[in-house]
């Protein structure tokens, strides 16, 4: 199976190649419903997670939405 390597948050992982952001956000327990995505510096409309390929060197920034007040 193909291997990728991308940074998640500053982390360096290795995640299957063909693989699309939302699987690859689920396999790492994120709850997809309450984040932001930047791919690269550009936000990653949620509409795209499913159908946005995975590529060796991409770069991720994950933000997850807090309630509080």
């Amino acid at each position: 199976m193909n291997k990728v390597a991308v940074s998640i948050n500053g982390n360096h992982c290795i995640v299957s190649g063909n693989i699309t952001v939302l699987d690859m956000l689920l396999s790492n327990q994120y709850d997809v419903t309450k984040l932001a995505v930047e791919k690269n510096g550009q936000i990653l409309p949620k509409a795209q997670f499913s159908s946005e390929i995975v590529q060796d060197g991409d770069v991720y920034e994950v933000v997850t939405f807090v309630g509080g007040g």
